[in-house]
């Protein structure tokens, strides 16, 4: 397991691989197929994303398809630890 990770339980969101939009909604999309993932878990797991990559900001502003570099994604997770 990644140090990079949020997580529930015996499953856990790997952020090393949320360096585009499409891998931070797939990563999203896997989640809410699993039997616990009620609401609860899914806005969780929806504002920890949020407030750990502000993918408005660095992976989708104004639409556009932006990147994050893993220097960029570690210096994002580390920023945001309590």
């Amino acid at each position: 397991m990644s140090a990079l990770t949020l997580g529930h339980d015996d499953y856990y969101v790997d952020l090393e691989r949320c360096t585009t939009s499409a891998e931070v909604l797939d990563w999203i999309a896997q989640v809410a197929e699993k039997p616990w993932a009620n609401d609860e878990v899914l806005a969780g797991l929806v504002r920890a994303l949020n407030d750990v990559l502000a993918p408005q900001e660095h992976l989708c502003s104004r639409g556009k398809h932006l990147t994050l570099s893993g220097k960029q994604l570690r210096q994002l997770v580390w920023a945001a630890r309590p």
